[in-house]
């Protein structure tokens, strides 16, 4: 699905002052992070293996290096996407978010999760220089929860704790949340 939708993307191309004062195109990298997020069981565990990276990152390109996941709006009643710009500067530091493709339930969380991921800086001749990432957040809807926020069955969100919301930055494997049996 995502390789899918961003075969289609096209960039403007990138551009820089030559020696001599004029302007033009420059070879230069992008990089596209996807995230979803994994839907959360009523024990606070998720499904699914821990994600791997499948391949190593130029050392060209800005790489996330911490990425805090986003939580589950309450009010949200369905999954969705949001597609974020990130631009970075020479140090890899987030200074604008711009939302690309928003979905209103999740805009908020993604926003807020992006803000805090730390990101290795690009480099262009091994001369650090500014950049952008374009980061997808997917969020599947919780296991368990359909229909709208009031019509929810089950325990409530949160392990069974009685706290409205799902965890912020729920754990990958299968298993039980700690000081819980199951």
């Amino acid at each position: 699905m995502v390789l899918e939708a961003i075969s289609r993307w096209r960039f403007t191309p990138a551009r820089a002052l030559a020696e001599d004062g004029t302007d033009r195109v420059i070879e230069a990298t992008v990089l596209i992070a996807a995230v979803y997020r994994a839907p959360t069981v009523y024990d606070n565990a998720v499904l699914g293996t821990i994600p791997m990276d499948q391949g190593r990152p130029s050392s060209e390109t800005s790489y996330p290096l911490v990425m805090p996941g986003p939580g589950y709006p309450t009010q949200a009643a369905n999954g969705g996407v949001v597609v974020l710009e990130a631009s970075l500067d020479e140090a890899g530091i987030v200074r604008r978010l711009r939302t690309v493709r928003s979905n209103p339930a999740f805009d908020a969380v993604a926003r807020e999760a992006v803000n805090q991921w730390k990101f290795r800086g690009a480099s262009s001749r091994s001369v650090p220089v500014p950049s952008n990432a374009y980061i997808i957040l997917g969020f599947a809807q919780p296991v368990g929860l359909s229909g709208s926020p009031g019509q929810r069955g089950g325990p409530p969100p949160g392990g069974g704790s009685g706290q409205p919301g799902l965890p912020a930055q729920p754990r990958l494997p299968v298993q039980p949340a700690p000081g819980q049996t199951r």
